[in-house]
């Protein structure tokens, strides 16, 4: 049990006790079970801090003779009606102090743990130095929470990258100090892999000279389009599935794709380039997977439709009717369900069944799919 506390106790000694006793008898003893006691505390030559650990009637016992004489005070013989106080000391305050300050340290990173994903709480928001003509970038300062430990990163005044690569930045979290960890692979490449205990915060996209632009810094960015994969942008995820500097604790959204330009030509099921996204699925939790298409089309009496797929199997359907030539419309099926833990990729695919029909999208109406937790 804890160490406890009774306000304004005092009592005597029914009988001497040695210097070694175990067994400390008392007229009245406290109502607690475990605590401290001081012996003799109105006679500055006799104070003994005593520790003691259970109470049988009205004896107090000490574990050890390690128990007796605590705080820097002597283990000595006592007399009967010895007065006893229950006292507050340096030691005890200190030790206290130090066991409550271990188990909140260790509850408030478990509840973390248990309660929110890995992300980062502040900064750590990388830059290039000199966009167009050079390979360096630097970072500011920042704050990371990785199972459920706080980890603050130091800034990075300037980092040169290599020529022609996408370097993934990770921070790993090494007993509660975290790092940062550079991969770097070929332009275009699937993701390397993310390390147990690391949060995946930013890629930065060389070519043969520079750090071209502000789109060459992917930290998550739903409109980010470099590096890309098998033609799918790595906006908001890698190709592996892992968010890319997710800065809500919540983790919310899960995967994000979008598309700009329209695709053509989509007449039998067609699947839509560029919307497909990887995404890691928590145990036991609910996601909702959302689209969102227009169409155009140039016969008339045409329909369109649009589906959510995991692989060749059909998880959502929605049609519209477009009846006039010229005619748009905007198909939006969404879907919730408990998939199994691990990776998943959710693509669209669209059809149209009289003539043709073509997507429409531009930067401010972008086609996309998005993926929630619940």
């Amino acid at each position: 049990m804890p160490i406890q506390f009774q306000n304004f106790y005092e009592s005597t000694l029914s009988a001497p006790i040695s210097a070694t006793d175990l067994v400390i008898p008392i007229n009245v003893p406290p109502s607690v079970t475990e605590g401290w006691l001081l012996l003799d505390y109105d006679i500055p030559s006799k104070r003994e801090f005593i520790y003691f650990t259970a109470k049988t009637g009205s004896n107090v016992s000490v574990l050890s003779t390690a128990n007796r004489g605590m705080d820097g005070t002597p283990a000595i013989p006592h007399t009967q009606n010895a007065k006893i106080r229950m006292n507050v000391s340096a030691g005890l305050l200190n030790s206290v102090i130090t066991a409550n300050a271990a188990s909140v340290t260790t509850d408030v990173a478990s509840r973390m743990n248990e309660t929110t994903f890995a992300h980062v709480a502040s900064g750590l928001v990388w830059a290039g130095l000199g966009y167009g003509s050079s390979l360096s970038a630097s970072m500011t300062s920042g704050v990371v929470y990785q199972a459920g430990q706080r980890l603050a990163l130091a800034a990075i005044g300037t980092r040169p990258f290599t020529a022609s690569r996408d370097t993934y930045i990770d921070v790993l979290n090494t007993a509660g100090v975290g790092s940062l960890v550079f991969t770097e692979v070929v332009n275009n490449a699937a993701s390397p892999a993310l390390a147990s205990n690391s949060i995946r915060i930013g890629i930065i996209v060389t070519g043969a000279t520079n750090i071209l632009n502000v789109g060459s810094v992917n930290q998550g960015e739903e409109a980010k389009v470099l590096p890309s994969f098998a033609a799918i942008a790595m906006s908001v995820t890698d190709s592996l599935g892992n968010l890319i500097c997710p800065r809500d604790p919540t983790r919310k959204v899960l995967g994000y794709k979008q598309v700009t330009a329209a695709q053509g030509g989509i007449s039998g099921p067609t699947d839509i380039t560029g919307l497909a996204a990887t995404i890691n699925v928590p145990f036991g939790r609910k996601i909702k997977i959302s689209l969102n298409i227009g169409f155009f089309q140039s016969a008339t009496n045409n329909y369109v439709e649009a589906a959510i797929m995991e692989g060749a199997a059909t998880l959502a359907l929605a049609q519209t009717p477009l009846t006039a030539a010229s005619q748009r419309g905007t198909v939006s099926p969404f879907i919730i369900l408990c998939p199994t833990a691990g990776v998943h990729t959710y693509k669209i695919s669209a059809a149209a069944f009289t003539g043709g029909a073509q997507t429409l999208a531009s930067a401010t109406n972008p086609n996309s799919i998005l993926i929630e937790l619940m």
